[in-house]
């Protein structure tokens, strides 16, 4: 059984991001897990299973699966994407919304690596009217980040976001009780 608690919380804690102390008594509880004969220890498990349950539920209605996410629009932009990309890659971010605002330089190769691992979420975005275009797109991007990411960047692809000697999810955490930071 400890194995199995040991496959179930690290599933848990990695696809989930559940918080600590929800794994650790999840684990807890499959670990504590003896067959009973008796109808007290029937119902001492079935208990234990209820706790569970419960926990595996609000973790899921409550877990957020990206620490943060990047969300922009770009247009003619490919020369630059790569090192835009793989900087805030190695600096924290889980998932960038890459909205393509009608770019005809060849992003698409740039791109398709990050898009097969599940790094970039690309959306063509046609709306030709600017800065509606952009306004409308962060809009979207609101919409779509909430309830999968604990923090959501909006910036351009000039723009590379900076924390001393820090990880940008590392430097974030200071900041968790607030609605926003900028």
């Amino acid at each position: 059984m400890p194995v199995l608690s040991l496959i179930v919380w690290q599933a848990w804690a990695k696809i989930h991001k559940a918080n600590m102390i929800s794994a650790i008594y999840t684990t807890l509880l499959l670990c504590s897990y003896k067959k009973n004969e008796t109808s007290a220890g029937m119902v001492n498990m079935k208990i234990k299973y209820f706790l569970l349950i419960f926990i595996i539920t609000f973790g899921l209605l409550t877990a957020k699966q990206y620490d943060l996410v990047v969300c922009t629009i770009f247009r003619n932009e490919a020369p630059w994407m790569k090192e835009w990309l793989d900087y805030h890659i190695y600096n924290g971010v889980d998932k960038f919304y890459l909205y393509n605002h009608m770019s005809e330089d060849g992003y698409q190769a740039v791109l398709k690596p990050y898009i097969e691992s599940g790094q970039v979420e690309l959306i063509d975005w046609f709306q030709a009217e600017w800065p509606r275009a952009q306004l409308d797109a962060m809009k979207h991007a609101i919409r779509h980040a909430k309830g999968k990411a604990e923090w959501a960047a909006m910036i351009d692809m000039d723009e590379f976001i900076v924390c001393n000697r820090k990880k940008i999810t590392r430097f974030l955490r200071q900041y968790e009780r607030y609605a926003g930071v900028s």
